[in-house]
């Protein structure tokens, strides 16, 4: 199995696994004399197997992570790391623009007029640079996925 694949299957568990979980609590209780729609024995059973193999795949993709590397020469732990750590960067930037220049709508000449205390066009060519720096990252990362073998 490729670790792409692996990927892909941990994300629809964690879903299946929310959705049992909710379906079982809503099965959790009934009028005195009443059934539930679903045997909630069953759907336990089901939730075990599930989070039982979860954990096989979420233990098998941090291995591959800590130990596969890349085209870059780091390993794909640290390049997500990287990534992430880019992309929390760049929310922040686009943020601080955001906030610079937000608009007064307040159109009154008795109040004074709000200026940004940043460069704003700096801080756009800053955030393009991350964005481009984040897709590269995330090329690498995806490339590597697919071409992982999980042992």
């Amino acid at each position: 199995m490729k670790l792409a694949e692996a990927l892909m299957e941990r994300s629809d568990l964690k879903a299946r696994i929310a959705q049992l979980s909710s379906r079982l609590n809503r099965n959790s209780r009934v009028y005195e004399g009443d059934e539930p729609h679903e045997d909630p024995k069953k759907m336990l059973k089901d939730l075990n197997v599930m989070i039982a193999r979860y954990e096989e795949l979420v233990s098998m993709i941090n291995t591959a992570n800590a130990t596969t590397v890349t085209s870059t020469g780091e390993t794909l732990a640290r390049l997500i790391a990287r990534r992430d750590s880019l992309m929390m960067k760049e929310k922040a930037i686009k943020d601080l623009i955001d906030s610079a220049t937000e608009q007064d709508y307040d159109y009154s000449n008795d109040k004074p007029k709000h200026v940004p205390t940043v460069d704003v066009r700096s801080l756009r060519r800053e955030a393009d640079a991350l964005a481009k720096t984040i897709r590269e990252t995330d090329a690498v990362i995806q490339s590597t996925n697919w071409s992982t073998e999980l042992e």
